[in-house]
Parts: C-alpha cells; structure tokens; sequence
C-alpha cells in the first residue's frame, strides 16, 4: 500500500512552511497524524498511510523512538500536522 510522499512530510514548522509559500492559516484544515508503537524501521512509511486524503504538505514532524533495556531502539511513535487546502 503507497501512502504519501515522504518528500513531503517535514519537520520544519507549520507556520514557516505558510509563510514560505505566501498562505496563511485560513487556506488550509489542520489535522494531527500520530502512529504509536510502530517498528523503528518502519516508522516513517507507516506514518505516510495515516496521512488523511488531499492533504498537500504535512509540517512539524517529529519521530520518537523506544530503546528497550539493552539501549536498542524497539519501536518509535511519530506526529505531525497535515495541511489541507480549503476548497
């Protein structure tokens, strides 16, 4: 299953990415994407199928993995804000 581009989930901030593009909040619908407790290997693909429908750019991303007693990293959660145009 393909899910959004990863080129377009970013971890620079919401109102940077506006402002870089010349938009501001009222062009766009906000949504939280999480997942939790995904592969770290996996993390990123998996977040990409959370990814709502018609979203263009998704900002503010940010992984966080579990280490687990040997210090190895066992699963991660991941977060971010999806931007969806109004229409």
């Amino acid at each position: 299953m393909s899910g959004f581009p990863l080129e377009k989930i970013l971890v620079m901030n919401y109102k940077s990415y506006l402002k870089s593009v010349g938009k501001s909040e009222e062009d766009y619908l906000f949504k939280g994407v999480f997942v939790d407790g995904v592969s770290s290997f996996e993390v990123s693909t998996t977040f990409s199928q959370e990814v709502p429908p018609n979203t263009e750019i998704v900002t503010d991303y940010f992984d966080y993995p579990y280490k687990d007693n040997l210090g190895y990293n066992c699963s991660s959660n991941a977060r971010g804000l999806a931007l969806i145009p109004k229409k």
